[in-house]
């Protein structure tokens, strides 16, 4: 927990790290970057990444900042490659981070998405897409696509639908959202392929304590994984695996826990012989789908 405003408006830079174990928090170091609020976060591998945000007089930052979990430092990146924006989403799949919505200033809003590659630390617009003026939206990643629920519009009004972002056609898909009224500021994450969308403030305004889930998006590639049956094998591994069937696969990953890229591969014999002992996530990418396994190392 990092940022963040008071509510005698005073931002923050403290940073916190909560033990489940211990029920306990513990301070690590501090955010480095000037006091904000409305910073929007993604995680890849053992790296935070914190970007944009406002301070407490109006100013709108387009800074990104990169925390190591494993060293506890701090680096800064490279800035976004528009104004900067506040209150936006962000998240990350397969290894890439994204950040849409959200205001540039006080009136401007962003309507792209933007994708982050670590690896060279740029930022490069997401083609073909453009959304509506939205800030406040609550997001989450189900079976490899953003959801982004709700939120409020230019004209203020507090909006009550789901878009679905998919990186692998770049497209974005509209449908309806939750059957009582729409909201802004809610939480959402995701469980065993269900979306879930709880609390926010509706029209009125009202603090709201429904919690909603949906598992219905994700099914829509689900007849498609019916057919194809897919297969890693052996598991455990000690040389080998294989992926069966090997028609229409275009690629496959292999990562490890926390989502660092070991091994990328066309094709469905895979050598695990230098990968040590362990848990790994597999990645099996077709035209439009992406099925993740966990296959096991044992030598």
């Amino acid at each position: 927990m990092l940022t963040g405003i008071t509510c005698a408006n005073i931002c923050l830079n403290d940073f916190w790290m909560y033990n489940s174990t211990t029920n306990s928090w513990t301070a690590i170091p501090d955010f480095p970057g000037q006091v904000r609020q409305g910073a929007c976060n993604f995680v890849i591998g053992d790296k935070a990444y914190i970007i944009s945000g406002r301070n407490s007089s109006g100013t709108v930052f387009n800074d990104v900042w990169e925390y190591n979990i494993t060293s506890a430092l701090w680096t800064q990146k490279n800035n976004l490659p528009f104004a900067g924006m506040f209150r936006g989403s962000a998240f990350q799949i397969n290894g890439m981070g994204y950040v849409a919505f959200g205001l540039t200033n006080n009136t401007n809003f962003n309507r792209f998405i933007y994708q982050y590659d670590p690896s060279v630390d740029t930022w490069t617009q997401v083609a073909t897409i453009t959304l509506p003026s939205r800030n406040y939206a609550a997001c989450a990643v189900t079976s490899n696509k953003a959801f982004f629920y709700g939120g409020q519009d230019s004209t203020y009004n507090i909006m009550n639908d789901v878009r679905l972002f998919d990186p692998i056609t770049n497209t974005v898909t509209n449908y309806p959202g939750i059957p009582t009224l729409g909201r802004k500021g809610g939480m959402a994450f995701s469980l065993n392929n269900t979306f879930y969308i709880t609390t926010g403030v509706d029209s009125s305004p009202a603090r709201v304590k429904e919690t909603w889930k949906n598992g219905q998006f994700v099914g829509i590639n689900e007849n498609y994984r019916a057919e194809i049956d897919l297969h890693v094998f052996p598991n455990p591994a000690s040389e080998e695996i294989h992926i069966h069937p090997n028609t229409k696969i275009k690629k496959i990953i292999v990562r490890s826990l926390l989502g660092t890229i070991l091994l990328e591969k066309d094709s469905t014999t895979i050598s695990v012989k230098d990968l040590p002992n362990g848990i790994y996530n597999i990645s099996i990418y077709f035209e439009n789908l992406i099925v993740n396994k966990k296959i096991i190392i044992q030598h």
